[in-house]
């Protein structure tokens, strides 16, 4: 800088200060909201997902079934629980008035064709029961639809049994 330039500059000051102070809060109020506003900014851009997913798996829940015709009625109830271990309890209504009890451990996972598929392990209790189930296996697998609250169990041949979520 040249002297002169300084010269002037020095004599804005002292000839004009209100001019210079007004300039100064206006340089430092705009400084000011600039932080903020990039503190506020920098702030929401950070990450705000939990650790855990906070939506468990569409299965998890309890299901009926009701099944009757001219002879008999029976009640299919399965439970899913967030720990992937379930059972699935069968009533048998007008036959015998018995129930059976099988607990199981199971894990769902999507396929390309838009089912899932439903993978049960038997773990203790009767494992020879009707339904979803039958046949006394160790493991069952089963293509599955959930829509709202129906859950579509495909067995084998083209034979579906139909569960209503509670």
């Amino acid at each position: 800088m040249k002297r002169s330039d300084i010269t002037l500059i020095l004599s804005n000051i002292l000839l004009h200060p209100k001019q210079t102070m007004v300039k100064k809060a206006t340089y430092l109020s705009l400084s000011m909201l600039m932080c903020i506003l990039l503190s506020v900014l920098f702030s929401a851009c950070g990450d705000d997902d939990d650790d855990e997913p906070s939506a468990s798996s569409p299965i998890v829940g309890t299901w009926v079934c009701d099944y009757s015709d001219a002879t008999e009625y029976d009640i299919y109830t399965l439970v899913f629980l967030d720990n992937n271990t379930g059972c699935i309890r069968n009533e048998y209504g007008t036959r015998t008035a018995i129930a059976q009890q099988m607990n199981f451990d199971w894990s769902l996972t999507p396929t390309s064709d838009g089912y899932y598929l439903l993978s049960v392990i038997y773990k203790s209790g009767d494992r020879y029961m009707d339904g979803p189930f039958e046949g006394g296996y160790a493991q069952y697998n089963r293509r599955v639809t959930i829509a709202g609250n129906t859950l579509s169990i495909h067995l084998d041949g083209n034979y579906v049994m139909l569960f209503n979520r509670q």
